[in-house]
Formats: structure tokens, sequence, C-alpha cells
């Protein structure tokens, strides 16, 4: 102990050796609030009560001085603003001197195109200990430069060196995967000679003109094949090949072992929850979440509606996401309609994103989170997934690490990559929803919603004349079958085929969802990968 503490004295002094006495710039706060958009701020809040923690702070800061992602400054401690325009933890009641406050890079809130009346608040965090006696010098800088790294997101120690935390970030960020081979939509189109990809995405090939025989398939490229492993990882591993780097990959028959697996029969699902009210989505054509014309909806007089703030924002303003219809239906119904044999373009009802927990606690205790993940990471959802098995949920992504456990029939995952997002147009859309009455679907309802960032390109008719940058982008398919686990990273666009078990004429499914390693801002088509972390915890 004696020893280490000697090294940490000594790292100290080399420190506050090599700044001298050089002192951080000075700024006002009217100067400052123009860059909390470009970088994480230190800033030391005058008066500094001692010369000990200013001498600390200026050596952190030139160490610091070739890391453009994290600025130091001081400025006096009156100029901080009041509570109605910052978020201070702990709150700043005592504008007395030793104050050194941290504020995380602003991030503009692109979720919403309408602006707040008042201004999004900033946030801040205080440290007030460091010189302040309390511990050693070293151990002191120690901790602060660890909270600024959490605060900032950054992973650096005293010297401007990465961490050893931060050398393999800084690896896996190298190694993010991005897809070279395989066909593009385009090689496929020309490939079949035709832009209507939809039967070749069924599995059913090329389309075929009336009257012909059919059209040879053999000399159709192949989109290139998920990675599949049929012996689960350990959590260090999974970390290192699959979720630093985003890989996606298909766990074969991990989930064969859950009861789940042989319990979960229509006649078990009726029987314990057939009495339950479920909120089910319904679709004309079995497409869900789909962009559509704007001009074929009769919503002319809400458009009018329509905020000028929102139109001036909307990435395609000729175009609506299209919601499917709801409708509350007791369980037992939904399992007969689905347990019907449909043709596949017909209606389709689907049970989706429904949570678990809140409506079928039970079943909690027949599945399980793969063993290399359970404990390491928390699931924020678990939902279930039923229907007819002819249903296309459309490109998408989710911000989430997504576990999705295939239990009956079989699913076409059609993914492409978060590094090419540039490509995918990705923005804010128009919502409108279907109404389903007396067994007819009508396209009457827009929503006032315009949250959901999605991208309008329909990978089963490219449009490439609209969207050229299509002719660019490369796919992966990854199709799991019953008992199998697909592991898709946060961010990753995906276009779900389903299909029906053909003994029991449905498609049953359960997905984990967890916190994303990657975070992203959305919608940003040239915004990078960033590591997520959670809200700081204060006690200083």
């Amino acid at each position: 102990m004696r020893r280490l503490s000697v090294v940490r004295s000594f790292l100290l002094h080399q420190l506050l050796f090599a700044c001298g006495l050089a002192k951080i710039q000075l700024t006002s706060w009217e100067q400052l609030k123009h860059e909390l958009n470009s970088a994480c701020h230190v800033i030391s809040l005058e008066p500094s009560c001692n010369t000990s923690s200013s001498n600390i702070l200026n050596g952190l800061a030139k160490s610091w001085n070739h890391i453009s992602d994290v600025r130091f400054y001081r400025l006096p401690v009156k100029e901080v603003p009041d509570r109605m325009y910052m978020d201070i933890s702990p709150s700043l009641e005592d504008r007395s001197c030793g104050h050194i406050l941290l504020i995380p890079k602003y991030r503009e809130d692109r979720t919403c195109l309408l602006k707040p009346i008042l201004p999004k608040k900033i946030k801040g965090y205080l440290w007030s200990r460091l010189g302040s006696g309390k511990q050693s010098h070293a151990s002191g800088l120690e901790e602060f430069v660890g909270f600024v790294d959490f605060v900032c997101t950054t992973f650096y120690d005293v010297h401007g060196n990465y961490t050893i935390t931060g050398q393999k970030l800084v690896s896996y960020r190298r190694l993010l995967y991005e897809l070279h081979d395989g066909p593009t939509l385009l090689e496929l189109s020309e490939a079949c000679h035709s832009r209507d990809l939809r039967t070749f995405f069924r599995g059913e090939g090329c389309p075929t003109e009336k009257g012909s025989a059919s059209t040879a398939n053999e000399n159709i490229p192949e989109i290139p094949k998920c990675r599949e492993i049929s012996t689960l990882p350990k959590g260090e591993d999974f970390g290192d090949m699959y979720l630093g780097p985003s890989i996606p990959v298909i766990f074969k028959k991990a989930a064969t072992s859950w009861p789940a697996f042989k319990k979960w029969s229509n006649e078990f699902l009726r029987q314990t929850f057939g009495h339950k009210e479920v909120h089910v989505k319904l679709s004309p054509n079995g497409i869900f979440e789909g962009v559509e014309p704007v001009k074929d909806w009769d919503v002319a007089a809400d458009l009018q509606r329509v905020p000028a703030e929102v139109r001036k924002h909307l990435a395609h303003p000729e175009l609506v996401l299209v919601r499917p219809a709801a409708n509350e239906t007791l369980f037992a119904d939904f399992l007969n309609f689905v347990g019907k044999k449909q043709d596949k373009d017909s209606m389709s009802a689907y049970l989706e994103y429904t949570s678990i927990r809140s409506y079928f606690k039970p079943l909690e205790n027949d599945i399980d989170e793969l063993p290399f993940i359970k404990g390491v990471m928390k699931p924020l959802h678990v939902n279930i997934w039923i229907s007819n098995g002819n249903t296309l949920g459309k490109l998408h992504f989710d911000e989430y690490e997504n576990f999705l456990c295939q239990i009956r029939g079989r699913k076409q995952v059609i993914l492409t990559d978060p590094q090419h997002n540039d490509n995918l147009h990705e923005g804010h859309i128009l919502e409108a929803m279907l109404t389903y009455e007396n067994g007819t679907f009508s396209r009457n309802k827009l929503l006032q919603s315009t949250a959901m960032t999605m991208s309008p390109i329909d990978i089963t008719y490219p449009d490439f004349e609209k969207f050229p940058s299509l002719r660019h982008l490369k796919w992966l398919n990854c199709t799991i079958e019953a008992g199998d686990v697909l592991y898709i990273p946060s961010y990753w666009w995906h276009e779900v085929q389903s299909f029906p078990d053909v003994e029991e004429n449905r498609n049953l499914a359960v997905n984990f969802w967890y916190s994303p390693f990657w975070h992203k801002e959305f919608p940003c088509a040239d915004c990078p990968f960033e590591v997520h972390i959670g809200k700081p915890v204060v006690g200083a």
C-alpha cells in the first residue's frame, strides 16, 4: 500500500510539473453556451478556494489538451444559470468557492419536431472534493478523472491516455461490422429482370409473367447468410466477438430446452389465458409498418392541421407510415382466427410488442435469458409475438440489443448495417392508422405523432430512381427456425418475413430487449456510434 501511495504521488507531481502554473482559460456563460453541443465541459467555478485544486485541474487540462471531446474552462460561479434553465446534481445552493461543474455534451432533441415553449434544460454535475484534503491528492485525482470519464462518456486516465476499457472500445470501433459481400438490390432486380422482388424475398424465386412457365432462378445471386453457432459462448467471448463489433449471429437450437418450446400449444394458451382481453393489430395484406403515398389516403383535411414547424422537418412529406388497425378481443378468439389457414395476402392479425409480464406473467417461468448474458445485462422488455405466420414487418431498427427467440414457425430477417445509414434516407414520417369496421379497412386516419424514425425504402419493390443510394446497399439473411435465437445488434435495420408452422399454422416468438451497447442519435444519417452509459450517480 505504501509503495502504491508513493507511485500515485509521483504521478501527481509529474502531472503538475508538466503544466507549470498555466491557468485554464476564463470564459463567460454567454460564450460557453454556444459550445455546449460540440464537447463535454469541465468548468472550475471561480473563486476556487485553494491553489491545490486549481493546480491539479490545470495539470489535467494540459494532459488532456489533445482530447477534442472534453474542454476545460474557468467560470465565475455567479454566472451559472439558475434552476429554470439548468438542472444541476447535486443542486448548487451553496455558491461558495471550490466547485467544479461538469456539463455533458448537449444533444439536440431529435424525437419531437415541435420546439418546446421553454428550452430544454442543460444538465450539469457538481464535484466538490478535488484537493479538499479528504483524501490524498493522487487518489482524489483518479476518482475525479473517473467521474469525468463517466459524465463525458470518455475513457482516459490522468495523463490523457486511453484506459484499458478505452483501448478495448477503440478496438471494437475499428472492428464495427460492415457488409461488403453479396448482391445489391439492383443486382437482384437485374437478375430477376424486375423491380418486383416480393416473391424473391418470400423464398419463391423471381416473379413470373402470366402465361409463362417459370423464371429460371438458378442464376439469381444469393444474399449472404448470418453466422450460425451451435455452442453458446461465454460472456466475455460474446462481448468481444459479437456485442462490441456489432455482429448479428444465430444461436442454433438455443431455446429448445425451454419449457415453452413444448408447452405453449394453442390449446394450452387458450385454456390458460383465453378469457383475457388482448390488443391485436390488423393488416389487410399481412404488411405491418410500411410506407405508402399520402395521396392514397383520405386525410386532406387532417394534413392542413399539421403545424408548419412539423411539415418543415418531415423527411418525406409525400409519404405516410402506415400503422395497422387495432382491435381489442378475447385471446381465445384471436387464437381461433390465427389457427385458420388463409391465403398469404389476406387479412392478418398480429399480437406484437406484447409484454409477457403485463399480459401473461406465468409464462415468464417457461423462458430464460441466454446464460452468457444473464446477470450481465438486465432485460428492459420481454415481448411475445403471435400471428398466422403470413406477416411482413417492414424495414426498421430497434434502439436495443435484441435477442429474437423462435418458438414455432420460421422468420426470415433481412438486415443491413447501420454504418451505411446515409443510404437509407431515415427521417420523421407522418404516421397514419388503418381503421377496420364491419369487415372493411379504411385509410382515413392521420395520427398527430411524428416521433417515429423510419426509412422510406421498400426493399421488396425498390425505387432506384427516387433513391439511387439503394444501388450500393448490401444485405444479410438471418433466417431462424423453431428453437433458434437471433442476436440483432442495436440500430441494425431489418425486415422480418414470418412463415407459419406447418402443423399448427402459426408463428410464435419471444424477444428480449436490452440497453444498447452502442448508442446513436436519430434521425441522423451521419451521427456516429457512441458507447451507451447510464445516468451518473452523484454523491459529491
